[in-house]
């Protein structure tokens, strides 16, 4: 086990830093949320490199909350001004989605202080649209595929985060509901997880969302002040939802 980090703005520091992903290198790419930057390090937390300044222009950054590698690019959700934006792995603009000049939209391909985002093997990227309570998934250039709530799916309150299995499976943590919903690819619902409580398997608020490559979903149960790891179901019948709490951590 490691860690690195303090508070500041240094290369290295931190100030309220929220998302971040692993590239297949093992390399640590994290939203360094009030810096208004993205910061890259080895697997062992040497620094690499950083880009993002503060503003509204390309390649600048204001809130950037999430970060999701595929390949050779980062998308990383700029939460203040309501768009994504597209860099490589170094740091170079390639390209943004949403309207201009930090203007917010609920329109296919807008958003409204969008925060988690993810990919998944075919380079799809998913984004929680979290002030219009939606998912949005987009190719990896950018082109609006789909959106759901639909009328088959589920009504989410304040969706924070998002992440992917190797199954195919999207996860979305539901904040406001108190649960993570399980959809498959196409934005149908395959299962839930949790509800309110302080139990075993409950959440109040729960906001982050990782998937292991063993199929296991860790999930910070936020006030609760816990981390919550659940197993997939054993059974093939029931590989689309997932199975008991395997382990909490405090």
């Amino acid at each position: 086990m490691t860690q690195w980090g303090t508070a500041g703005n240094g290369n290295g520091q931190f100030n309220a830093p929220a998302g971040l992903d692993v590239d297949s290198d093992g390399n640590v790419y994290v939203a360094d949320t009030f810096n208004d930057r993205i910061q890259k390090f080895s697997s062992s937390g040497d620094y690499l490199t950083q880009w993002g300044t503060t503003g509204s222009g390309d390649g600048e950054l204001t809130d950037p909350f999430d970060v999701a590698v595929h390949g050779a690019t980062a998308f990383v959700t700029d939460h203040a001004c309501s768009r994504i934006e597209a860099f490589t792995t170094t740091g170079t603009f390639v390209a943004q989605w949403g309207l201009t000049l930090c203007q917010s939209g609920a329109g296919p391909g807008q958003f409204r202080f969008p925060e988690g985002i993810a990919t998944d093997a075919s380079g799809s990227v998913y984004v929680t649209d979290t002030g219009n309570g939606r998912i949005q998934k987009f190719d990896g250039a950018g082109v609006y595929l789909t959106e759901w709530p639909a009328p088959d799916s589920a009504r989410f309150n304040n969706p924070m985060n998002v992440a992917t299995s190797e199954a195919g499976q999207v996860l979305v943590a539901d904040t406001g509901n108190h649960r993570v919903l399980v959809f498959n690819a196409d934005g149908t619902k395959a299962g839930v997880l949790g509800g309110y409580g302080s139990g075993d398997g409950q959440f109040v608020f729960p906001s982050g969302l990782a998937v292991g490559p063993n199929g296991d979903v860790y999930v910070t149960d936020q006030n609760n002040h816990r981390v919550q790891v659940f197993m997939p179901a054993e059974t093939p019948t029931r590989r689309s939802t997932f199975g008991q709490l395997k382990r909490r951590f405090r």
